[in-house]
């Protein structure tokens, strides 16, 4: 659940870029803190 609710504030905070996708520096960085 921790990492949803980190996921979605990342992504208020920046909007998703579809092209990027979990490629996006925001993403990744997310993804990196949740692991």
């Amino acid at each position: 659940m921790s990492r949803l609710q980190d996921r979605t504030d990342a992504l208020r905070a920046r909007p998703f870029d579809p092209v990027l996708g979990p490629l996006h520096p925001c993403a990744a960085g997310s993804r990196r803190r949740g692991s």
